[in-house]
């Protein structure tokens, strides 16, 4: 048996340092480029997630609105009653968001659009036709009697 002589390639060994050298930069400007970028990226997500956050108050806020006055218009008196008043008070909250929305925390944001969505509970049992005040009859006659000089 013969055995065959092992043929290579004979490569200069600078090619391999150079390469090498290539790569180790290569890495390190990666590297780099991260370190710049993925704050960078974060910071933009959680720009996006605020703005999302805003848009998702305004939107409920609308819809609040709307389904106050339409309850201000529809429902009996007591009811209706209470409803402009929540109408009301979500109009003076517009007139606030206009102004200062724009400055608001997301902390605030939040906790405003947990307000909404209880006012909007309460809207919901409005629409019920259950209303949280009701009227009691009031018996005039021993308050004119007294008036009149007369006791009951």
């Amino acid at each position: 048996m013969a055995k065959l002589p092992i043929q290579s390639a004979k490569f200069k060994k600078d090619v391999v340092v150079y390469f090498a050298i290539a790569l180790f930069f290569a890495i390190v400007a990666a590297e780099l480029f991260l370190a710049g970028w993925l704050p960078w990226h974060l910071r933009i997500d959680s720009m996006w997630a605020e703005q999302v956050a805003r848009r998702e108050l305004i939107e409920t806020f609308d819809s609040l609105r709307s389904q106050a006055r339409r309850s201000a218009e529809k429902l009996p008196e007591p009811a209706a009653d209470e409803a402009a008043m929540m109408l009301k008070s979500l109009d003076k909250l517009t007139r606030y968001f206009n102004h200062h929305g724009n400055r608001m925390s997301p902390e605030q944001c939040k906790e405003c659009f947990y307000c909404l969505l209880r006012m909007r509970g309460y809207l919901s049992r409005l629409g019920e036709h259950f209303a949280f005040s009701a009227d009691q009859p009031l018996d005039q006659t021993p308050f004119v009697k007294q008036l009149r000089g007369r006791t009951p």
